[in-house]
């Protein structure tokens, strides 16, 4: 196979749809004998730059923020549970929870920084770090179409706009 046709194989099928797929599989293991068609046309965008600011997250940059601040490793224990328990509240749970604990958080931060400033240095500290070299997107627009399956075993097809029928 060519590059190009490995990646039409590879999105050629939503992630969502083999979500679904999967949701309707017991446990197990499957003979797996099918031929599929893949049509369609391929995008691939120019590659680009992106700041990594997971960096800014690191257990290392919370502990030295800690403890610049004057917080001692006691405090310091608390005040991370504090928030971890607090903050990944409503990170479960219905769309409207989610949302709910979304705005809660961005109101909390509003508070302890209205101006903010603090907001302002973190953008900074973002935009000094270096870029990070990335590859351009992959899109694939058309159809999967099964030529041949086993028989006996139920098909999945996929129809032009993707979404998954079961026959």
């Amino acid at each position: 196979m060519t590059p190009y046709e490995l990646l039409a194989v590879a999105k050629a099928v939503k992630s969502k749809d083999a979500k679904s797929a999967r949701s309707g599989m017991e446990p197990g293991s499957y003979a797996v004998d099918t031929t599929v068609r893949i049509a369609g046309n391929l995008e691939v965008a120019e590659d680009g730059e992106r700041t990594s600011t997971s960096s800014l997250l690191s257990e290392e940059f919370l502990v030295l923020v800690l403890k610049m601040s004057g917080c001692t490793r006691k405090k310091a224990a608390e005040v991370i549970k504090t928030v971890s328990s607090e903050y990944l509240q409503g990170w479960t749970g219905s769309k409207e929870d989610k949302k709910a604990s979304k705005l809660a958080r961005k109101e909390m931060i509003e508070e302890y920084d209205p101006n903010g400033e603090i907001s302002e240095i973190i953008e900074s500290v973002k935009e000094s770090l270096p870029k990070t070299r990335v590859k351009g997107s992959v899109k694939f627009a058309g159809e999967v179409e099964v030529v041949s399956e086993e028989a006996g075993v139920p098909s999945i097809s996929i129809a032009p706009k993707m979404a998954i029928v079961v026959e």
